[in-house]
């Protein structure tokens, strides 16, 4: 969620699986693994209503190819990611707010 949260867009299932399978790597985790533990993790987010899917619908099964977080899942993934939007400040104001204590 964090990674589609950074791409700010669609954002492939595919690299998804590759990312995860080489970070599983060091834990002995086979691409079929990884596999299998994205596709279940972006079942469950997209029925959460977090991420909207992208693919092609079979009479049995999706098979989602790309993600895309819908706004509710922006801001569970902001507050996962812990950043605070920043907001531009223009630098000449700074110096109002000082509090010297001198109002004469």
């Amino acid at each position: 969620m964090v990674q589609a949260y950074d791409q700010k867009g669609r954002l492939r299932k595919k690299g998804i699986e590759q990312w995860y399978a080489h970070v599983g790597h060091q834990r002995e985790m086979s691409y079929r693994d990884a596999q299998h533990t994205v596709t279940i993790s972006v079942e469950r987010l997209i029925d959460k209503g977090l991420m909207v899917g992208y693919g092609v619908r079979t009479p049995q099964k999706w098979f989602i190819h790309e993600v895309k977080l819908t706004p509710e899942g922006k801001r569970v993934g902001k507050k996962l990611r812990g950043v605070q939007q920043e907001l531009p400040m223009s630098s000449g104001s700074k110096e109002q707010g000082t509090g010297s204590g001198n109002n004469s």
